[in-house]
Parts: structure tokens; C-alpha cells; sequence
């Protein structure tokens, strides 16, 4: 049961997911690669910025399995909207905080692995729930290729605006911005499938 791949990528909601997973993986990709230079940039030592990029993998596994079990349990659009934006609070701390102390930059590190672990479990999730089974395989692995060239993305456009500007600032809110936006297409989602399911609803 379910739509084809033709039928799918016919409805609005299938094109509000790929924004909402490209919106929030550009940033997260640049994070993922910069943290250390960030971190480095700021003062930090070169331990100290080592510890980012363990604090965001680490957070990777944690948001894919803690998100995982959220999904099952509540509002799957509402947790996906709290997922971002919680995430996007990761962003402000190195915004407003851009003195490079591991207390700050630490859990914000964090705050940003989570979602990227996040991100990987809601592809899936919101392609089966709302386009079902028929094509599942072709629809989820063109919301994978979306979010994959948001991932291709994300260094070089850090790179080139930490050039412009010669700091992370404006990296940091935009990302922010970026994460509140993603939250905010996932929570308006549609509330039914374009499918029938004897299961529970998604709303």
C-alpha cells in the first residue's frame, strides 16, 4: 500500500520535507567538519577542540536513538519541530558566546549532533508514514540524495563565509535560522498520510 514515486513527489508535502532535511543538513555538515577549526579560532587548544568533534558524534548516536524512541511514543511533527529547534539553541551559544570556552562550546556541539542523528531517523520515518510502502525504497532514497548534497554543501559554504567575514558569526545565526525553519515545515506538515493505515495517525 502506498504511493509511487510519481504520485509522490506530485504532493506538496513530499517537496516540504526535502526543504525542510536540506535546510538543516547544510549547517550540520559544516559544524561537523569546522567545529575544531572554530574552536581553534577562538583560542581553544587543540585537545580542547578535538573534544568538539566527539561531542558532536556523539551526540549523532544519541539523537538516532533517542529520537527513534520519541517518534513511537509522541507527535511525530511536534518532535520533529522540538528536534530543530532545541538544536538551533546549539547555534545561538556560539553566536552569542564567541569566546571559545569548552562550557559553551561543548554542549553546543552537542546540541547540533544530536540533530544530525535526528535527521537521519526522520528521512525514513516521514517517507514510510506519509507515502507508505508501494515505492518506499525510491522515495526514501530521494529524500537521502537531498540531504546528502545538503551534506556536500555544508564545509564549502562554511568555509567560503568564514573567508568573507573572517569569523563565525554570521555562520552561527544563519544556522540557527536555518534549524528554526526546518522545525517549522516539519510541524506544519499535513496531518494525514496519502495513504490509508489502520495504524495510528501521525498528527
Amino acid at each position: 500500500p502506498g504511493l509511487s514515486f510519481i504520485e509522490a513527489v506530485r504532493t506538496g508535502t513530499f517537496w516540504q520535507l526535502v526543504v525542510a532535511l536540506i535546510l538543516p543538513g547544510i549547517p550540520l555538515a559544516g559544524y561537523l567538519h569546522q567545529l575544531p577549526v572554530m574552536g581553534e579560532d577562538r583560542g581553544m587548544s587543540a585537545v580542547e577542540a578535538g573534544l568538539l568533534s566527539s561531542a558532536f558524534v556523539f551526540a549523532v548516536l544519541g539523537g538516532r536513538i533517542g529520537l527513534g524512541q520519541l517518534l513511537d511514543i509522541f507527535a511525530p511533527r511536534r518532535v520533529a519541530f522540538a528536534a530543530m529547534t532545541v538544536s538551533a539553541t546549539g547555534a545561538l551559544l556560539l553566536f552569542i558566546f564567541p569566546d571559545g570556552k569548552l562550557a559553551i562550546m561543548l554542549p553546543a556541539a552537542a546540541l547540533l549532533g544530536m540533530a544530525m542523528g535526528a535527521e537521519g531517523d526522520m528521512v525514513a520515518f516521514f517517507a514510510a508514514r506519509y507515502f507508505g510502502r508501494r515505492a518506499f525504497a525510491t522515495i526514501f532514497g530521494s529524500l537521502v540524495v537531498a540531504t546528502s548534497v545538503s551534506f556536500a554543501i555544508g564545509p564549502t559554504a562554511f568555509a567560503l563565509m568564514f573567508e568573507a567575514t573572517g569569523d563565525y558569526m554570521l555562520v552561527s545565526i544563519m544556522s540557527a535560522i536555518a534549524l528554526i525553519i526546518s522545525g517549522v515545515l516539519f510541524l506544519t506538515l499535513r496531518a494525514e498520510p496519502y495513504w490509508r493505515d489502520p495504524g495510528p495517525d501521525i498528527a
